[in-house]
């Protein structure tokens, strides 16, 4: 439950990494996954992004020659605009991590 969703196609070599990005634009985007909170200058963001967190900051790395980047400036690329005005203007905004949702994996087989 607590992945990016499936798209309703199969990914296809031709438009692979067109069609990754936007995933993770949907999954982003979505108040479960990130969620800003400007009465207590947190950001809240799924645990997934912590865990993987290398995954994304080197995939930036590679992508724009750039080093010792974090999971914000990887949010950066797909956040909406006044999300990204935020983060610019609080650089030291604190991180709490949402928890993984299991349920789906937690369910027992008949």
């Amino acid at each position: 439950m607590g992945c990016p969703r499936l798209p309703q196609k199969a990914f296809q070599a031709r438009s692979l990494e067109e069609d990754l990005e936007s995933a993770m634009q949907f999954f982003l985007r979505e108040e479960r996954n990130v969620r800003i909170d400007v009465a207590e200058k947190r950001i809240y963001l799924s645990q997934i992004l912590k865990e993987y967190s290398a995954n994304f900051t080197g995939w930036y790395s590679r992508k724009f020659g750039s080093q010792q980047m974090t999971i914000l400036d990887y949010l950066n690329l797909f956040l909406v605009q006044g999300d990204r005005d935020y983060l610019e203007q609080h650089p030291k905004i604190q991180i709490r991590y949402i928890p993984y949702d299991w349920r789906l994996n937690a369910q027992r087989s008949p």
